[in-house]
């Protein structure tokens, strides 16, 4: 569960922010799901690929936002 605070400090777009924390209204942690892939084996420290990430409402999960973006180590 992520909270409400952590939410806030997420990179993502004012409007896009907005919306989530709207959505929870008075609830204080929201339940993610995040998935990885690699585009190479990883090795320690070493590696990259795209991360899907997925922020559901906890009462009715609601699928209220999802992004996929770059990782690297």
């Amino acid at each position: 569960m992520w909270k409400r605070a952590d939410i806030e400090r997420f990179r993502l777009a004012a409007a896009i922010r907005e919306k989530i924390l709207d959505a929870l209204g008075t609830e204080e942690s929201s339940p993610m799901l995040l998935y990885q892939t690699s585009d190479v084996k990883p090795e320690p420290l070493a590696g990259h690929g795209l991360l899907y990430a997925f922020i559901f409402h906890p009462q009715t999960h609601e699928l209220l936002a999802s992004d996929v973006s770059n990782w690297r180590s």
